[in-house]
Protein backbone atom coordinates (compact mmCIF):
# COMPACT_ATOMS: atom_id res chain seq x y z
CA UNK A 1 0.00 0.00 0.00
CA UNK A 2 3.22 2.32 -0.07
CA UNK A 3 1.83 3.91 -3.15
CA UNK A 4 -0.85 6.18 -1.35
CA UNK A 5 -0.37 9.29 -0.65
CA UNK A 6 -2.15 9.93 2.64
CA UNK A 7 -2.62 13.55 4.03
CA UNK A 8 -3.34 13.95 7.93
CA UNK A 9 -5.18 17.13 8.67
CA UNK A 10 -4.70 18.84 12.70
CA UNK A 11 -1.11 17.62 14.41
CA UNK A 12 -1.89 17.32 17.97
CA UNK A 13 -1.83 13.96 20.29
CA UNK A 14 -4.04 11.65 18.11
CA UNK A 15 -2.43 12.72 14.67
CA UNK A 16 1.14 10.69 16.31
CA UNK A 17 -1.16 7.62 16.28
CA UNK A 18 -2.78 7.79 12.99
CA UNK A 19 0.97 8.42 11.68
CA UNK A 20 2.07 5.12 13.34
CA UNK A 21 -0.56 3.37 12.22
CA UNK A 22 0.09 4.56 8.70
CA UNK A 23 3.72 3.54 8.97
CA UNK A 24 2.56 0.19 10.51
CA UNK A 25 0.28 -0.71 7.29
CA UNK A 26 3.17 0.32 4.97
CA UNK A 27 1.74 4.00 4.32
CA UNK A 28 4.05 7.02 4.29
CA UNK A 29 2.53 10.05 5.19
CA UNK A 30 2.93 12.39 2.17
CA UNK A 31 1.65 15.75 4.30
CA UNK A 32 0.60 17.13 7.48
CA UNK A 33 -1.39 20.61 7.97
CA UNK A 34 -2.31 22.29 11.39
CA UNK A 35 -2.80 26.17 12.30
CA UNK A 36 0.06 25.79 14.44
CA UNK A 37 2.55 25.68 11.68
CA UNK A 38 5.41 24.66 14.58
CA UNK A 39 3.80 22.36 15.25
CA UNK A 40 2.95 21.06 12.05
CA UNK A 41 6.07 21.10 11.13
CA UNK A 42 7.25 18.61 14.17
CA UNK A 43 4.95 15.94 12.52
CA UNK A 44 6.43 16.65 9.56
CA UNK A 45 9.44 15.67 10.46
CA UNK A 46 8.36 12.87 12.50
CA UNK A 47 7.64 11.49 9.49
CA UNK A 48 9.29 12.57 6.33
CA UNK A 49 6.46 14.58 5.43
CA UNK A 50 5.58 18.05 3.68
CA UNK A 51 3.81 20.95 6.28
CA UNK A 52 1.64 22.81 6.08
CA UNK A 53 -0.53 25.84 8.20
CA UNK A 54 -3.77 25.87 5.59
CA UNK A 55 -4.66 22.15 4.92
CA UNK A 56 -7.01 23.95 2.32
CA UNK A 57 -3.79 24.30 0.31
CA UNK A 58 -2.26 20.53 1.34
CA UNK A 59 -5.41 19.20 -0.38
CA UNK A 60 -4.79 21.36 -3.74
CA UNK A 61 -1.31 21.35 -3.69
CA UNK A 62 -0.72 17.30 -2.77
CA UNK A 63 -2.80 14.85 -4.67
CA UNK A 64 -3.75 13.02 -2.06
CA UNK A 65 -5.59 9.57 -2.38
CA UNK A 66 -7.13 9.60 1.06
CA UNK A 67 -7.20 11.90 4.55
CA UNK A 68 -7.06 11.49 8.25
CA UNK A 69 -9.21 14.28 10.29
CA UNK A 70 -7.32 14.91 13.48
CA UNK A 71 -8.19 18.14 14.67
CA UNK A 72 -10.90 19.08 17.41
CA UNK A 73 -14.40 18.42 16.26
CA UNK A 74 -15.23 22.31 15.43
CA UNK A 75 -13.08 22.13 12.15
CA UNK A 76 -14.20 18.43 11.11
CA UNK A 77 -17.14 19.61 8.88
CA UNK A 78 -15.30 21.99 6.88
CA UNK A 79 -12.37 19.96 6.59
CA UNK A 80 -14.11 17.49 5.38
CA UNK A 81 -16.39 19.24 2.50
CA UNK A 82 -13.06 20.50 1.32
CA UNK A 83 -11.79 17.06 1.00
CA UNK A 84 -15.31 15.50 -0.60
CA UNK A 85 -15.17 18.26 -2.75
CA UNK A 86 -12.27 16.82 -4.91
CA UNK A 87 -13.72 13.74 -4.49
CA UNK A 88 -10.79 12.58 -1.28
CA UNK A 89 -11.66 9.60 1.13
CA UNK A 90 -11.80 10.36 4.40
CA UNK A 91 -11.28 8.85 8.00
CA UNK A 92 -12.49 11.61 10.63
CA UNK A 93 -11.52 10.93 14.35
CA UNK A 94 -14.53 11.02 16.87
CA UNK A 95 -16.94 12.21 17.24
CA UNK A 96 -17.64 13.35 13.50
CA UNK A 97 -18.67 16.75 14.36
CA UNK A 98 -20.10 18.84 17.08
CA UNK A 99 -23.79 18.37 16.23
CA UNK A 100 -26.28 16.03 14.02
CA UNK A 101 -26.23 18.65 11.56
CA UNK A 102 -22.68 19.45 10.79
CA UNK A 103 -22.39 15.48 10.93
CA UNK A 104 -25.30 15.17 8.35
CA UNK A 105 -23.88 17.67 6.01
CA UNK A 106 -20.67 15.75 5.82
CA UNK A 107 -22.49 12.76 5.27
CA UNK A 108 -24.53 13.85 2.46
CA UNK A 109 -21.64 15.81 0.68
CA UNK A 110 -19.80 12.37 1.06
CA UNK A 111 -22.65 10.07 -0.64
CA UNK A 112 -22.72 13.21 -3.20
CA UNK A 113 -19.13 13.15 -3.95
CA UNK A 114 -19.45 9.12 -4.15
CA UNK A 115 -16.72 8.67 -1.90
CA UNK A 116 -15.74 7.15 1.22
CA UNK A 117 -16.47 8.46 4.87
CA UNK A 118 -15.04 6.63 7.74
CA UNK A 119 -15.56 7.44 11.42
CA UNK A 120 -13.03 6.82 14.02
CA UNK A 121 -14.20 4.09 16.09
CA UNK A 122 -11.53 2.17 16.97
CA UNK A 123 -12.83 -0.20 19.29
CA UNK A 124 -14.58 -1.87 16.19
CA UNK A 125 -11.19 -2.95 15.54
CA UNK A 126 -10.57 -4.17 19.44
CA UNK A 127 -9.44 -7.71 19.86
CA UNK A 128 -11.75 -8.00 22.89
CA UNK A 129 -14.37 -6.53 21.37
CA UNK A 130 -14.68 -8.96 18.22
CA UNK A 131 -14.08 -12.00 20.80
CA UNK A 132 -17.00 -10.44 23.04
CA UNK A 133 -19.00 -10.30 19.70
CA UNK A 134 -18.37 -13.72 18.75
CA UNK A 135 -19.24 -15.46 22.64
CA UNK A 136 -22.71 -13.49 21.79
CA UNK A 137 -22.99 -14.85 18.13
CA UNK A 138 -22.33 -18.13 18.83
CA UNK A 139 -24.83 -18.73 21.68
CA UNK A 140 -21.82 -18.97 24.30
CA UNK A 141 -23.90 -17.01 27.16
CA UNK A 142 -27.48 -17.74 25.95
CA UNK A 143 -29.41 -14.83 24.66
CA UNK A 144 -28.10 -11.32 25.26
CA UNK A 145 -29.78 -9.36 28.05
CA UNK A 146 -27.91 -6.30 29.20
CA UNK A 147 -25.10 -4.42 28.02
CA UNK A 148 -23.01 -2.48 30.32
CA UNK A 149 -20.10 0.05 29.55
CA UNK A 150 -17.77 2.19 31.88
CA UNK A 151 -14.79 4.33 30.30
CA UNK A 152 -13.66 6.40 33.01
CA UNK A 153 -10.52 8.44 34.54
CA UNK A 154 -9.46 11.33 35.88
CA UNK A 155 -7.87 14.05 33.33
CA UNK A 156 -5.59 15.90 35.13
CA UNK A 157 -5.53 20.10 34.22
CA UNK A 158 -9.00 19.14 31.85
CA UNK A 159 -10.20 22.76 32.32
CA UNK A 160 -7.30 23.84 29.83
CA UNK A 161 -8.25 21.64 27.09
CA UNK A 162 -10.69 22.00 24.03
CA UNK A 163 -12.44 19.04 25.67
CA UNK A 164 -14.61 21.25 27.68
CA UNK A 165 -14.94 24.36 25.42
CA UNK A 166 -18.28 22.97 23.80
CA UNK A 167 -18.00 26.02 21.08
CA UNK A 168 -14.82 23.39 19.99
CA UNK A 169 -15.72 19.54 21.48
CA UNK A 170 -19.69 20.05 21.30
CA UNK A 171 -20.06 18.96 24.95
CA UNK A 172 -18.42 17.11 27.52
CA UNK A 173 -17.70 13.85 28.43
CA UNK A 174 -21.08 12.35 27.34
CA UNK A 175 -20.39 13.47 23.83
CA UNK A 176 -16.78 13.14 23.51
CA UNK A 177 -16.43 9.49 25.33
CA UNK A 178 -20.35 8.45 24.86
CA UNK A 179 -19.79 8.38 21.00
CA UNK A 180 -17.73 5.08 21.66
CA UNK A 181 -20.19 3.83 23.91
CA UNK A 182 -23.46 4.15 22.09
CA UNK A 183 -21.22 2.69 19.20
CA UNK A 184 -19.89 0.21 21.25
CA UNK A 185 -24.21 -0.98 22.00
CA UNK A 186 -24.74 -0.88 18.22
CA UNK A 187 -22.17 -2.77 17.33
CA UNK A 188 -22.74 -5.43 19.62
CA UNK A 189 -26.31 -5.26 20.45
CA UNK A 190 -28.11 -3.53 17.09
CA UNK A 191 -30.17 -0.17 16.95
CA UNK A 192 -30.99 1.79 19.78
CA UNK A 193 -34.22 3.02 19.73
CA UNK A 194 -33.98 5.55 22.66
CA UNK A 195 -31.64 7.04 25.12
CA UNK A 196 -31.76 9.28 28.01
CA UNK A 197 -28.87 10.90 30.61
CA UNK A 198 -27.98 12.40 33.85
CA UNK A 199 -25.41 14.49 33.84
CA UNK A 200 -23.46 15.92 36.75
CA UNK A 201 -19.73 18.59 36.89
CA UNK A 202 -17.66 18.03 39.40
CA UNK A 203 -14.53 19.05 39.09
CA UNK A 204 -14.19 23.60 39.32
CA UNK A 205 -14.21 25.97 36.42
CA UNK A 206 -16.00 23.46 33.76
CA UNK A 207 -19.16 24.79 31.94
CA UNK A 208 -19.64 20.89 30.47
CA UNK A 209 -20.43 17.80 32.39
CA UNK A 210 -17.34 15.62 33.51
CA UNK A 211 -19.46 12.32 34.02
CA UNK A 212 -22.82 11.02 32.76
CA UNK A 213 -24.99 8.39 33.20
CA UNK A 214 -26.73 6.83 30.25
CA UNK A 215 -29.50 4.48 29.57
CA UNK A 216 -30.31 2.87 26.06
CA UNK A 217 -32.93 0.78 25.13
CA UNK A 218 -32.54 -1.35 21.69
CA UNK A 219 -34.59 -2.69 18.72
CA UNK A 220 -33.65 -6.08 20.15
CA UNK A 221 -34.93 -5.91 23.83
CA UNK A 222 -31.62 -5.06 25.75
CA UNK A 223 -30.84 -2.24 27.62
CA UNK A 224 -27.81 -0.35 28.39
CA UNK A 225 -26.06 1.20 30.53
CA UNK A 226 -23.09 3.05 30.48
CA UNK A 227 -21.17 5.32 32.80
CA UNK A 228 -18.51 7.83 32.14
CA UNK A 229 -16.28 10.56 33.93
CA UNK A 230 -13.04 12.86 33.65
CA UNK A 231 -13.53 12.78 37.24
CA UNK A 232 -12.70 9.61 38.80
CA UNK A 233 -9.45 8.11 39.13
CA UNK A 234 -9.05 4.74 39.41
CA UNK A 235 -12.07 3.45 37.25
CA UNK A 236 -13.06 0.26 35.74
CA UNK A 237 -12.82 0.57 32.20
CA UNK A 238 -15.07 -2.25 30.61
CA UNK A 239 -17.44 -3.53 28.37
CA UNK A 240 -19.68 -6.51 29.29
CA UNK A 241 -22.67 -8.43 28.16
CA UNK A 242 -25.26 -10.24 30.28
CA UNK A 243 -26.78 -13.51 29.03
CA UNK A 244 -29.35 -15.90 30.19
CA UNK A 245 -26.85 -18.73 29.96
CA UNK A 246 -23.37 -16.18 31.55
CA UNK A 247 -21.87 -13.37 31.02
CA UNK A 248 -18.62 -12.24 29.45
CA UNK A 249 -16.54 -8.99 30.15
CA UNK A 250 -14.03 -7.05 28.07
CA UNK A 251 -11.67 -5.71 30.91
CA UNK A 252 -9.67 -2.96 29.24
CA UNK A 253 -7.07 -2.25 32.27
CA UNK A 254 -6.60 -5.80 32.88
CA UNK A 255 -6.24 -6.95 29.26
CA UNK A 256 -8.52 -9.34 29.30
CA UNK A 257 -11.37 -10.90 28.06
CA UNK A 258 -13.00 -13.10 30.73
CA UNK A 259 -16.94 -14.83 30.49
CA UNK A 260 -18.11 -17.80 32.71
CA UNK A 261 -21.51 -19.47 31.87
CA UNK A 262 -24.08 -20.64 34.27
CA UNK A 263 -22.94 -23.25 36.84
CA UNK A 264 -19.03 -22.12 36.39
CA UNK A 265 -17.26 -21.42 39.32
CA UNK A 266 -14.18 -19.55 37.93
CA UNK A 267 -13.88 -17.42 34.93
CA UNK A 268 -12.34 -18.11 31.71
CA UNK A 269 -9.45 -15.96 31.22
CA UNK A 270 -8.35 -14.90 27.47
CA UNK A 271 -5.42 -12.22 27.18
CA UNK A 272 -6.65 -9.28 24.82
CA UNK A 273 -3.17 -8.65 23.48
CA UNK A 274 -4.10 -7.85 19.41
CA UNK A 275 -2.67 -6.37 17.12
CA UNK A 276 -3.35 -2.90 17.73
CA UNK A 277 -6.55 -1.43 17.34
CA UNK A 278 -5.48 2.08 15.26
CA UNK A 279 -3.75 -0.24 13.40
CA UNK A 280 -6.32 -2.52 12.00
CA UNK A 281 -8.49 0.37 11.54
CA UNK A 282 -6.52 2.25 9.25
CA UNK A 283 -5.56 -1.11 7.38
CA UNK A 284 -9.84 -1.16 7.04
CA UNK A 285 -9.95 2.64 5.79
CA UNK A 286 -7.34 1.96 3.24
CA UNK A 287 -8.56 -1.43 1.87
CA UNK A 288 -12.12 0.36 1.29
CA UNK A 289 -9.62 3.33 -0.60
CA UNK A 290 -8.21 1.01 -2.68
CA UNK A 291 -11.17 -1.26 -3.18
CA UNK A 292 -14.55 0.55 -3.14
CA UNK A 293 -15.51 -2.28 -0.26
CA UNK A 294 -17.46 -0.80 2.61
CA UNK A 295 -15.94 -0.29 5.83
CA UNK A 296 -16.31 -1.52 9.00
CA UNK A 297 -17.65 1.63 10.37
CA UNK A 298 -19.38 4.49 8.22
CA UNK A 299 -20.31 8.06 8.12
CA UNK A 300 -23.39 7.46 8.84
CA UNK A 301 -22.29 5.29 12.37
CA UNK A 302 -21.15 8.78 13.80
CA UNK A 303 -24.10 10.35 12.62
CA UNK A 304 -26.36 8.25 14.58
CA UNK A 305 -24.22 7.96 17.48
CA UNK A 306 -24.29 11.65 17.51
CA UNK A 307 -28.35 11.18 17.29
CA UNK A 308 -28.02 9.48 20.29
CA UNK A 309 -26.22 11.77 21.94
CA UNK A 310 -28.26 14.39 21.23
CA UNK A 311 -31.37 12.53 22.40
CA UNK A 312 -29.41 11.57 25.53
CA UNK A 313 -28.67 15.59 25.98
CA UNK A 314 -32.66 16.41 25.52
CA UNK A 315 -33.83 13.87 28.40
CA UNK A 316 -30.84 15.37 31.02
CA UNK A 317 -31.62 18.65 30.05
CA UNK A 318 -35.34 18.59 30.85
CA UNK A 319 -34.58 16.51 34.01
CA UNK A 320 -33.26 19.36 35.52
Amino acid sequence: MGKFRVGVIGCGGIAGTHLRAYRSNGVDVAAVADVDFARAQARAVECGAKAYADYVEMIDKEGLDAISICTPPAMHRDAALAAFALGIPVLCEKPIARTVAEAREMVSAAAEAKTLLMTGFCHRYHGGINRLKELMSNGAIGQPVAFRNRFATRIRNLESTWFVKPEISGGGVLLDNGVHSVDLFRYLCGEVVSSSARLRTILPGLVVEDTAAMVLAGESGIVGTIELSWATPGSDNVVAIYGTEGQAMVDYNAGELRYRKDGDSDWQIEPDQPPNRFHLEVANFLWCVESGDKPRVEGHDGLRALEIIAEAYASASKAR
